[in-house]
């Protein structure tokens, strides 16, 4: 305990020294662009230019650095105490992205906070595409940007087709993967059905999957963050969660009660006990989704 609190006190020096360092950066960046266009000798803006691209470089080696100190310090060790595996650096393997034909198009991906337990990973993935215009210049346009959770099915669930759930708003003809056979699954369900069809191999295994109870809980995690698609392949489900940032980095703050961590530590909770909520179907939301459940379990 005293550990930790010592290490605390010293990110919080730390995060003063960082913020000092920015705003001397930029007030130095400032004065030098100041004098450069008091001077009359020669052009300013080549100078001008190459000061301020050092500035934002030094700020954001400074604010990296403190970043992944600030996750070693604060986040690390709690996701640790619920007995999970935490790489601030790392992402979802690439190949189960994939495979779960979720985040399709892209030319560059990458990712952060890895996160995985007894069944489950999910991680921060950004992933983006470059397009050229007829004049030849280029541009990079976001595909997917929040966070890509992968679980494995109960071993007792034995499924053998490939399902794809998509927002109903959307046409999926041209956009669904080869793998998928368009056939549209019919549910009993007619909230769920009103905002997602579910296409996939076959209409039986497709409505035992998504029974009454599963569609039930999807809406609920779909109220908390809005997902946009699903998937169910080679006996694991996927869903991706766009524009949810998994651990927010305050640039200041006072204490680990802060506002801005406990958010991440939430978040980090709800991911981690997504598996238990989607598949144990008596279990109550308010019990699954609990530092306390998580930390019976490490125990």
């Amino acid at each position: 305990m005293r550990e930790e609190k010592n290490s605390f006190e010293e990110l919080k020096r730390e995060n003063v020294n960082t913020l000092i360092f920015i705003a001397f950066t930029f007030i130095g960046a400032i004065v030098i662009t100041l004098f450069a266009l008091s001077s009359n000798d020669t052009d300013p803006t080549f100078i001008i230019f190459l000061v301020w691209i050092a500035a934002f470089i030094l700020t954001a080696v400074a604010f990296s650095n403190y970043e992944m100190r600030f996750k070693e310090t604060v986040i690390k060790p709690f996701v640790e105490s619920k007995g999970l595996r935490y790489l601030p650096r790392n992402m979802v393997d690439e190949r189960y992205i994939k495979e779960s034909r979720l985040i399709r198009g892209y030319d560059h991906i990458d990712g952060s906070d890895l996160i995985w337990g007894d069944g489950f990973s999910f991680s921060h993935v950004r992933a983006t595409e470059e397009e050229e215009d007829s004049e030849g210049h280029r541009s990079t346009h976001l595909i997917f940007d929040g966070v890509f959770y992968r679980c494995k099915l109960p071993k007792d669930m034995h499924v053998e087709g490939r399902y794809f759930v998509h927002k109903s708003f959307i046409n999926l003809d041209g956009l669904l993967p080869p793998i998928f056979s368009r056939t549209r699954i019919r549910l009993d369900h007619r909230e769920f059905e009103y905002l997602f069809n579910v296409y996939g191999d076959d209409q039986i295994e497709g409505r035992y999957i998504f029974d009454h109870t599963f569609m039930e809980k999807l809406l609920s995690v779909y109220d908390k963050y809005k997902f946009d698609s699903a998937s169910v392949v080679n006996g694991c489900l996927y869903i991706a969660f766009p524009n949810v940032e998994l651990v927010k980095v305050p640039l200041s703050f006072s204490s680990l009660e802060d506002e801005r961590i406990k958010l991440s530590k939430d978040r980090i909770v709800y991911f981690a006990s997504l598996r238990e909520f989607l598949f144990h179907k008596h279990v109550k939301f308010e019990k699954v989704f609990s530092e306390d459940n998580l930390l019976q379990k490490a125990q």
